[in-house]
């Protein structure tokens, strides 16, 4: 858990304590930049859809970005509200941590951001849209 976010992580959020987290967590990560390159992506839709036997690509892809915001947008945007935080969101700036199903558990950030309180409201969100929701 990164210090700086532990106001966040309690009553019913708590299990979003470990999803975001500094590149020493323990836990074996791939950088997201090499898991959505032209090798990484389609692998990983190999190893995601061995349980998924038949299974659209298209359909698998869908079901894996699922669980990819659902990790990633809720603790991003409450830091971003509650705390007045900006995370590094960077393809280059996070490492995504697996579970055994391959879905995202976790993200490995290279740093715990920086305290940031937009003038503009649309400003505050720029680098998650533009990081993770653009196409």
């Amino acid at each position: 858990m990164i210090e700086a976010l532990a106001p966040l992580f309690i009553g019913d959020f708590s299990s979003y304590r470990d999803t975001l987290v500094l590149h020493d967590d323990p836990r074996p990560s791939v950088p997201l930049r090499e898991l959505l390159s032209a090798e990484g992506l389609p692998a990983l839709l190999v190893r995601f859809g061995e349980a998924h036997a038949g299974g659209d690509r298209r359909a698998l892809l869908s079901q894996w970005s699922k669980h990819y915001f659902v990790r990633l947008i809720p603790p991003v945007v409450a830091a971003a509200l509650v705390l007045n935080r900006r995370l590094p969101l960077g393809l280059d700036d996070i490492e995504v941590v697996l579970d055994r199903e391959h879905l995202p558990q976790a993200f490995k950030l290279r740093d715990a951001g920086e305290p940031f309180a937009p003038g503009n409201p649309f400003e505050r969100f720029t680098h998650l849209q533009h990081d993770h929701l653009a196409p």
